[in-house]
Parts: C-alpha cells; structure tokens; sequence
C-alpha cells in the first residue's frame, strides 16, 4: 500500500490508508473489519475534514468467511458508481498478486472515475 500511495504522491494524487475494527452496531460495509484506500485529485487533500473521496476496501465479512472489495469512484462533483464486486477471496484464495491487481484495477477506475 505505501508504494501505491508513493506513486500517486509522485503523480500529484492525495491519498489515505485507514483500517477498521468491527463495530459493535454493524450497519453495512463500514461497520465491517476492513482496510480502505481513499484517493483524491489533490496531494494537499485534508482526509480528515472531509471523508467523502474515492476509495478501495477490502471488508472482512467474518460471517461468510470472506474477502469483498468495495469500490467507489464517485468524486465530490458527483459522477461515478460505488459497488460492493461480486467477485470475493477467502483466505485460502487471497495473495499478494490478486491484492495488487484489485488495487491497479481499482486505481485506474477512480483516476479515470468510471
């Protein structure tokens, strides 16, 4: 995740790297265990005053004993989609390359906000 976020810096892309822990009132995906990767068309963005950017996350759904990656592309101007992919790993079938993929994929989708 550093070296993702190294080269967006490099390319004048803000970016955040946050990690949850479930929460005790589960209310959909963010109230799930999960590792998300905002991104923002600005390198000076203030994640912490606004949490409203594009992102990645990877949600633990310890019910399902699964993996999902929730994608969201949509930037403050509106456009784009947020999805919860029905492609999902299990921790037999999640490795470092299928990590790096989902997030080059992802990547891609928000700088180009499809």
């Amino acid at each position: 995740m550093q070296e993702f976020r190294r080269m967006l810096r490099e390319n004048k892309f803000g970016s955040k790297i946050s990690f949850a822990e479930e929460t005790a009132y589960p209310a959909g995906v963010l109230a799930q265990p999960h590792i998300k990767l905002q991104i923002s068309r600005n390198v000076d963005s203030n994640f912490y005053a606004n949490d409203k950017f594009p992102h990645i996350m990877f949600v633990a759904d310890k019910n399902l004993k699964r993996i999902g990656i929730h994608l969201d592309t949509i930037f403050q101007n509106g456009s784009g989609t947020a999805v919860l992919k029905p492609d999902f790993y299990t921790l037999e079938t999640l490795d470092e390359d299928s990590i790096e993929r989902e997030i080059v994929d992802a990547l891609e989708k928000i700088l180009v906000n499809r």
